[in-house]
């Protein structure tokens, strides 16, 4: 019977066949053996393997030479010696030890690579939407933008918001699994009139048109209306999604309350015509 290697259940599986070579040792990664495991197992061979389909098969060769008369003789005093070359029996000391160290020639699972680090790409001034694209490009897939205005704002619409800042800066040597901050702005941010005064009506061109409308309520002006600044006859829905480009009350006038005042507004991202608004 041979003696075959036995590999331990939390080691990495060998090539079939495989004996350790003359010195091998394993990774220290791989952890200690179980207590008590066998590194080497005896090994029938085919024939003892498959003792009773032997011995069939010799009855019957047996009997077919006897019925066809053929005769088997052998010289007194030979006999035919199988023996299996010294090199292929592992020697004792080729019994791994579970505290030792691999060995370069070793066969061995290697561990999974980090990828290297590149340059992050520089995004500040681009739309959001824009700077996530330009980061999946380079591979950096874990961004996350935070309202710089310290306001704990959602950032739900890219298409609203512009990269101020990020982290790490640019050029900046990054692992692609490394966590990229963008800090956004909207382009309305810090438009129009930052303090209002009650019955005169503030200026609130630039403003997105939830901001403007709060603006114009906090004045004492609550007939408000709004349409699209594009002529398309668009209904506001998510207000926070659109900037003001116009306003029927001039900015600093004393009109009486109850009038109707109506802004005219644009989708971030679209043309603001004469407003000169950042958008």
């Amino acid at each position: 019977m041979a003696p075959r290697y036995n590999s331990p259940p939390n080691w990495p599986t060998p090539p079939a066949g495989w004996t350790p070579p003359e010195g091998w040792q394993p990774d220290p990664e791989w952890g200690p053996a179980p207590e008590g495991w066998n590194f080497w197992i005896q090994e029938q061979n085919w024939f003892l393997r498959h003792k009773a389909a032997s011995i069939v098969g010799g009855v019957v060769i047996l009997l077919l030479l006897v019925c066809c008369g053929i005769g088997v003789a052998a010289s007194p005093g030979e006999k035919t010696v199988l023996q299996a070359p010294a090199s292929a029996m592992p020697s004792a000391s080729a019994t791994p030890s579970a505290s030792a160290t691999l060995s370069p020639s070793s066969p061995s699972v290697s561990p999974s690579t980090p990828k290297p680090a590149t340059s992050v790409p520089n995004v500040v001034g681009q739309r959001l939407t824009a700077a996530m694209m330009t980061m999946s490009a380079a591979g950096y897939t874990n961004v996350e933008p935070v309202d710089a205005s310290g306001d704990g704002r959602p950032v739900l619409n890219p298409e609203n918001w512009t990269v101020r800042a990020q982290t790490p800066q640019a050029g900046t040597k990054a692992t692609t699994t490394s966590v990229i901050t963008l800090k956004v702005v909207k382009p309305s941010d810090g438009a129009g009139s930052d303090s209002v005064t009650t019955g005169i009506v503030p200026n609130v061109v630039c403003k997105d048109l939830q901001t403007a409308q709060d603006t114009m309520q906090a004045a004492g002006f609550y007939n408000l209306g709004s349409e699209d600044g594009t002529g398309q006859g668009r209904v506001q829905v998510a207000d926070r999604n659109w900037v003001v480009i116009a306003q029927s009350a001039r900015a600093g006038t004393r009109p009486d309350p109850g009038t109707r005042v109506v802004l005219r507004a644009v989708k971030f991202g679209e043309p603001t015509g004469k407003s000169g608004c950042k958008n």
